[in-house]
């Protein structure tokens, strides 16, 4: 093997083993060409990619382009022979992502050119497989960061399908990003709230993990709202006691209207979602699984029973599932259909199909199908301008409700693009990332798209709903028994240990509120004296007491690490702020003061709104073990 691709090699190696081997694997190679200047260049597809006089002359003018314009993270659609990496990669603070689309340019440019200080940098990434990227991005790169994707020419006109997917597939993951952020911040303190509200409901019901290993071999069907569900949705009928069914509660209205009842229903929104249920004879057949942070009404649904799950992403889930019974968190992408890909995995079931799972507009400009809570529904995409415009007549309310998203991209089950928006770009991207994952824990388990319509989702099955249950949905397995003798398994929840939880975080929770307060009267004491005399040496010792007072409340916030998930916005915002223009060092620190006064203010805001409930809390888990004790418990549930 030649030197300086061996060198080349190692680099990649210790950061991407999957390309290495494809780079192993690759017969052919491009053939690079000298140049006057004597650096090289190479000819794809009859297109040169380099300057064949200056390479370096015009790499510094890409670099000129590239610095103009504002980014954390630079995306390269083509490595080329290294040029512009090179120089991006000598200034801070890029981070820069390559993706080469052709393997052969891959591997004539790394026989021929030491990149390996490049490739060895911390900064720099590369590969060859688009989902590697968009995966990558998803899963570290923050929504506060700014992403510059730069292509040359050459790439752009020999490349243009693969520069559709490139680009798509990295402005989705960032999507997804920004969309968990504002996710956090609009329903972090709705979700706490809620938890704490549910704990009578949450007591009364079995969790989740009663139904694990109970369904194994067992057909799994995940009914989406999407607007292919009308093409198939019928065919559900004949399938009754023949699979689990599990629909998201956009699609349980739709379902009765046509005579379905799904075996359960799973719904986690954080608002009244009442009009999505009919308070029918019907509903009362199916069973709903929710999670600890919905909207408190939905436990109260007149239906044949309920399970509890606990969320992967609330910090007080997951320190109090264990208390509760439940050792199961379910992955959960963003959608109640994802969460239940996740449930049916541990439940044991094989394969698993998805129907109504659509993730885009359809055709006729439908994003759901009719039957549900849209009476009417209007659509008009935009390409031009990149929008979408939607005008729909909910149900229960007269007006036609207007409402504007951004225009997405994703690729269709028939390959071509289909018009999709931020939310469902989300829950597209953790389907996808979460089959790659699954492939490797359960590469046994079978996940099957039957949606017939929307988008491509890599890694499942495309087939009609017709042929999976001729194929294999074919015998009854008795549902209903198995869910039934899960229900009736007694409860393994641990009341001594919620209390103690409970009224640590109580304790813990007054001495934040403190402490928060004694930071906001130093730091306040500080700014006066900095607008009045300036900024001191004496200062050192109002730091240091800043500081003091700031490792206390740390300490203590080790017993409720949730109030910093419920200041979650305050620190998006912050880091916002921090992106702006340098000042001079006095309004430097007096800003400094500022951000630590509004900082622990919010502290001291949050300690203050979560106290009285959980001092209710811890009231109400008393009274709970004293019915125990007393043995009336049991009859005030029933």
């Amino acid at each position: 093997m030649d030197r300086i691709f061996e060198k080349n090699l190692k680099c990649i190696e210790k950061k991407n083993r999957k390309l290495y081997t494809a780079l192993c694997e690759c017969k052919d190679a491009v053939e690079l060409e000298k140049t006057r200047s004597g650096d090289y260049t190479f000819r794809f597809r009859n297109r040169y990619f380099h300057s064949r006089h200056d390479p370096w002359k015009e790499a510094r003018q890409q670099l000129e382009e590239v610095s103009s314009r504002q980014h954390d993270i630079l995306c390269l659609f083509g490595l080329g022979c290294g040029y512009l990496s090179r120089l991006v990669a000598e200034k801070p603070p890029s981070r820069i992502i390559v993706y080469e689309p052709d393997i052969t340019i891959l591997k004539g440019v790394l026989q021929r050119i030491d990149l390996s200080k490049v490739l060895a940098s911390n900064k720099v990434l590369i590969y060859n497989d688009i989902e590697d990227v968009g995966s990558y991005i998803a899963k570290t790169i923050e929504g506060t960061e700014d992403i510059l994707s730069y292509q040359s020419p050459p790439y752009i006109q020999c490349f243009p399908e693969k520069l559709m997917e490139y680009t798509n597939k990295i402005r989705n993951a960032q999507i997804s990003n920004i969309s968990g952020i504002h996710t956090n911040i609009i329903s972090r303190l709705d979700w706490i709230e809620n938890y704490l509200k549910n704990m009578p409901s949450i007591i009364r019901y079995p969790v989740i993990d009663r139904l694990l290993g109970r369904f194994k071999g067992v057909p799994l069907v995940i009914v989406g709202a999407g607007p292919s569900l009308r093409k198939n949705m019928h065919l559900l009928k004949e399938i009754e006691g023949r699979a689990l069914t599990i629909a998201a509660v956009t699609a349980h209205r739709i379902l009765l209207g046509h005579g379905i009842t799904a075996d359960m229903v799973i719904a986690a929104e954080k608002v009244d979602m009442s009009e999505y249920f009919t308070g029918t004879h019907e509903e009362r057949k199916i069973r709903l699984i929710l999670p600890e942070l919905v909207y408190p009404g939905t436990f109260e649904k007149d239906v044949k029973g309920k399970f509890v799950y606990f969320s992967s992403f609330l910090e007080l889930g997951r320190t109090h599932a264990r208390y509760w019974g439940s050792e199961f968190l379910p992955d959960i992408g963003g959608s109640v259909t994802t969460a239940a890909l996740s449930m049916g995995i541990v439940f044991g079931c094989n394969p698993i199909v998805f129907i109504g799972q659509d993730l885009s507009y359809s055709p006729d400009r439908l994003s759901h199908a009719p039957g549900g809570v849209y009476e009417i529904q209007e659509v008009k995409i935009d390409e031009k301008n990149g929008s979408i415009h939607v005008r729909n007549k909910y149900i229960n309310v007269d007006e036609r409700i207007p409402k504007k998203f951004k225009l997405f991209w994703l690729k269709g089950i028939d390959g071509k693009p289909v018009p999709s928006r931020y939310d469902w770009i989300t829950f597209h991207q953790w389907l996808e990332d979460y089959m790659r994952y699954l492939r490797h824990i359960k590469p046994e388990v079978r996940v099957i798209n039957a949606t017939e319509g929307g988008a491509y989702i890599k890694g499942m099955e495309h087939m009609p709903l017709r042929e999976v249950i001729d194929k294999y949905i074919t015998e009854d397995v008795g549902i209903e028994d198995r869910i039934r003798d899960a229900e009736k398994e007694p409860p393994a929840r641990d009341l001594k240990g919620l209390l103690g939880s409970f009224q640590k975080m109580l304790r813990s929770l007054k001495d934040i509120s403190k402490l928060a307060r004694n930071i906001i009267g130093e730091a306040k004491h500080v700014k006066e004296r900095s607008m009045t005399s300036g900024i001191s040496i004496s200062f050192k010792e109002n730091i240091k007491k800043l500081k003091r007072f700031e490792s206390r409340l740390f300490r203590k916030s080790e017993d409720a690490r949730f109030i910093w998930e419920a200041l979650v916005a305050y620190t998006y915002r912050l880091k916002e702020k921090l992106k702006e223009e340098e000042e001079d060092m006095q309004r430097e620190f007096v800003r400094n003061l500022d951000t630590v006064i509004q900082s622990y203010e919010n502290v001291d805001r949050m300690a203050k709104r979560f106290i009285p409930r959980l001092e209710e809390s811890v009231d109400y888990i008393k009274e709970l073990m004293s019915k125990e004790r007393s043995g009336q418990h049991a009859k005030d549930i029933s």
